[in-house]
């Protein structure tokens, strides 16, 4: 940026500029002598960074040119604000949410042959959900109707607005930073802290206290400023940002009754009595977590959209939510016995038999997938030739550790603590930092946490920090690098650290260390803390590691020297390939260069592994790359020890793991060792999928006995859906529809009370034969002579080009027409027995 008081900027962030990233901007700009303004060129609104709210009204959108300005003479604050938009600012904002619109899904078929009595919306997440209605009529009769507001004096009013103000602002300040509150989420915190920046608005406070000057009583005067914010709120373009009108009037709402009372609006009965599933034409924020999240197991709204605070509240309880639910509120009453199910987009009242076993099978299937994933989820990570590979949770709030406990996080791979130094007036102290670290350690039962020390400075600038502004951040002055200068603030958190070790497992781990000069410092350092702490007959871990980020090139050649002053590595994947490749991953146009796949950079960590356990030391990688699946046996056949990646990712990796085999995914590193591309390796890593997916064509897993379906279409949902439990088939769904079209053409009922459905798939994995006796044999097709009993499915990989399902079929088909087969087939009770009958006469 050239040394001007200005520039041109396009607005990065998917869902625009609401509320979060707003705050992050205000918070960011806080300490600048000037405001800087903002103004959207699309549409000529301007917008000044001390205030959320006009920050939120100018109305910018992805993609948005802007042009970024400031009074100060002095373009230092304005070249930091730069650095902050390209860097710490891509990440403040969650990626969009995954929507089912109302009309992108068919019923599923077992429900077309009885269609339901329901409605549709738009679903976040999935899931499914069941209980009695709870209906919330909207309140129509306005504010002045539920509370007689007494007369008040200028003075009286403001005196009512400063005091229930100042207390509105304790407690959701109080909400955001006790961290000893365990019943709220990352995800409740973040918003309670949007809301309370929409609070403290100056654009807000102004207009109320004009208001109040002007001889309104505080609660005229609140509800004005909410009409003249809603409405500005209301002229954008983007529904993403009119919805923040819901926030506009949860926060005066919160006011009102700060001041006033709860009588002073009309409020509704909160308390739930059983399991029941909430609809309603709107709920504020405030309102949705007054309700008890035991009880509260699925949520329709009609009016509000994917992307309110609401539904991300309700996401992160797990809680399905179907949004823009037109005519739900007409459509069912309170008490109605109702299925919520997000993945199809159906809210049903008052089920048959027929939906009830739809979604019996449904939540069997579920239940499985979770149930299989648990089961790995809580073992150690290892291969099917026993090599183990521990995967670990990132962390940066020790709210999550229970999240990353409950899924199966072998221990935290990265606490990053510099979270404890931003937003503050002064780096946080001893004590404060001890209470932290000591939550975390005898909060992971046992295993271990490392601890990396801030990474601040640089593109993470700190206020407090007297810091010159560099021309490139990234490669400047940050963490290791400005300790010596700011050592009082290292050793404090050494200290921390070291006295949180007595109390569970950890580690210690720095950031950005580029030489052998820094590991020694280093280790003198941390040696002279631990005498520190000795003189003062301080507990901690006297064997507790020290280790480093490997995030900077040049001490992947040096790892032996390194070695002599570090305990363990772990491989900071997104700055090394920044670094690696010269590329700025927030610069658009060249951060595609720092892939992971490219041949170049599994060169360059082939080395750094080898070197690291050449030396006998411990290394684990953390970053994007750790987090992508596709990646998975590359990184175990690199011989990684640790993989650390964000909780939710944990389960699927244990188990993807499970199904690896270490001598294998050693031979794929060597082969992708050799390509010449990103794409080459992705379809090396193709290849290597479907040759490890392969399963027999028949197992007892395939093999269902002494099944209850009653109908055609539930059996074959009840066959799919085993087949997608058992990772045989990508999408049931996919499959489901293949093995009806074929269903379509010819009948598939063999005589003899046998059917052969069958169907070609992308969808299909692996060759299966799947088999289901029946308990009660049905009716296979209308006018069907004879009732099935037992049921063959074929499912064939539609790039199967030996045509084995013909094969199968014909081979299976003559056996059928052989009554000694049929006859055997009969008397097996049990899985085993039916293995041994197939494997014979189709000589598996």
């Amino acid at each position: 940026m050239d040394q001007s008081n200005n520039f041109y900027y396009t607005f990065p962030l998917k869902n625009g500029l609401h509320a979060r990233p707003a705050q992050c901007i205000r918070t960011a700009t806080q300490t600048f002598p000037h405001s800087i303004t903002i103004k959207n060129l699309k549409n000529n609104k301007t917008a000044e960074t001390d205030s959320v709210f006009s920050m939120i009204a100018a109305d910018i959108q992805y993609n948005d040119k802007c042009l970024i300005s400031s009074n100060d003479p002095d373009p230092e604050w304005l070249d930091t604000f730069h650095h902050f938009l390209k860097t710490d600012f891509l990440t403040c904002d969650d990626t969009p949410v995954n929507i089912t619109e109302n009309e992108q899904k068919p019923l599923p078929v077992m429900l077309r042959q009885a269609p339901p009595d329901f409605i549709r919306g738009t679903s976040v997440g999935s899931g499914i959900s069941s209980g009695q209605c709870v209906v919330i009529q909207p309140d129509n009769t306005g504010w002045s109707s539920c509370h007689k507001i007494p007369q008040e004096t200028p003075d009286q009013a403001h005196e009512k607005f400063d005091r229930g103000y100042r207390a509105l602002i304790d407690t959701l300040t109080n909400q955001c930073l006790n961290t000893n509150n365990q019943s709220l989420s990352s995800d409740e915190r973040n918003v309670i802290h949007a809301q309370l920046a929409l609070l403290e608005d100056k654009q807000l406070i102004l207009s109320i206290t004009s208001a109040i000057k002007q001889g309104e009583s505080a609660f005229h005067a609140i509800i004005k400023a909410q009409e003249t914010c809603i409405h500005i709120l209301e002229q954008a373009s983007s529904a993403y940002i009119k919805e923040r009108s819901l926030d506009i009037k949860d926060i005066c709402s919160q006011l009102l009754i700060s001041i006033y009372g709860k009588q002073c609006i009309a409020h509704h009965d909160y308390a739930l009595k059983t399991e029941s599933v909430l609809v309603c034409q709107s709920l504020t924020p405030s309102e949705f977590l007054a309700f008890d999240a035991s009880l509260l197991k699925g949520l329709v709204i009609e009016s509000v959209s994917t992307t309110s605070h609401t539904v991300i509240l309700a996401r992160s309880r797990g809680i399905p939510v179907m949004t823009g639910a037109k005519g739900a509120l007409a459509f069912s009453a309170s008490a109605d016995p109702v299925i919520l199910d997000a993945h199809n987009n159906l809210l049903i009242k008052h089920p048959s038999d027929n939906t009830l076993r739809f979604y019996a099978i449904e939540k069997e299937t579920l239940a499985r997938i979770k149930d299989r994933q648990s089961d790995y989820s809580q073992q150690p990570a290892t291969t099917q030739d026993n090599h183990i590979v521990e995967v670990a949770a990132n962390i940066n709030d020790p709210l999550q550790v229970e999240d990353a406990l409950s899924s199966g996080a072998d221990g935290i791979g990265l606490f990053r603590t510099e979270m404890l130094y931003m937003d503050r007036e002064s780096a946080p102290g001893e004590e404060e930092q001890f209470l932290v670290y000591h939550k975390v350690v005898t909060a992971t039962d046992n295993k271990t946490t490392i601890i990396r020390t801030a990474d601040i400075g640089g593109d993470k600038p700190i206020h407090y920090l007297p810091i010159d502004k560099e021309d490139n951040p990234f490669l400047g002055y940050r963490a290791i690098r400005l300790y010596p200068e700011f050592i009082d603030l290292f050793t404090t958190q050494l200290r921390a650290i070291l006295r949180a070790s007595a109390y569970g497992r950890c580690k210690i781990m720095v950031p950005m260390i580029a030489t052998l000069d820094e590991a020694k410092w280093l280790r003198e350092m941390f040696c002279n803390v631990c005498q520190q702490l000795d003189n003062e007959n301080i507990s901690y871990n006297r064997h507790i590691p020290l280790g480093m980020m490997l995030e900077v090139p040049s001490c992947a050649f040096i790892i032996d020297q390194l070695s002599n002053y570090m305990d363990f590595f772990s491989i900071g994947s997104n700055d090394l390939a920044q670094y690696f490749f010269a590329a700025d991953r927030g610069n658009s146009k060249v951060k595609t260069l720092g892939n992971g796949m490219n041949p170049a950079f599994l060169r360059f960590l082939d080395t750094i592994v080898k070197a690291a356990h050449q030396s006998d030391k411990w290394i684990g990688l953390c970053g994007e790359l750790a987090s992508d699946l596709r990646a998975l046996p590359l990184l175990t056949g690199l011989g990684l020890d640790e993989i650390s990646v964000a909780p939710p990712m944990i389960p699927a990796m244990k188990e993807k793991l499970h199904d690896l085999s270490y001598q294998q995914c050693q031979q794929l590193v060597e082969q992708s060792l050799q390509q010449e591309s990103p794409e080459q390796t992705h379809q090396l890593l193709y290849q290597f999928r479907n040759r490890a997916a392969d399963q027999p064509i028949l197992s007892e897993d395939t093999i269902m006995m002494h099944g209850e379906c009653s109908s055609k279409p539930e059996i074959l949902k009840a066959l799919v859906d085993n087949l997608y439990v058992n990772q045989r088939i990508t999408c049931p769904v996919i499959v489901e529809e293949a093995v009806w079209e074929r269903e379509s053409i010819s009948p598939t009922m063999l005589g003899f009370g046998i059917a052969v459905p069958h169907c070609k798939s992308d969808a299909v994995l692996n060759n299966t034969i799947s088999i289901l006796k029946l308990k009660h044999p049905i009716q296979w097709n209308p006018g069907d002579d004879v009732k099935t009993g037992t049921i063959f499915l074929l499912t064939v990989k539609a790039n199967d080009a030996t045509n084995a399902h013909l094969r199968i079929f014909a081979k299976l088909a003559r056996r059928i027409m052989q009554k000694p087969f049929r006859e055997a087939l009969s008397q097996c009770s049990a899985k085993d027995d039916v293995m041994v009958l197939m494997k014979d006469a189709l000589a598996l």
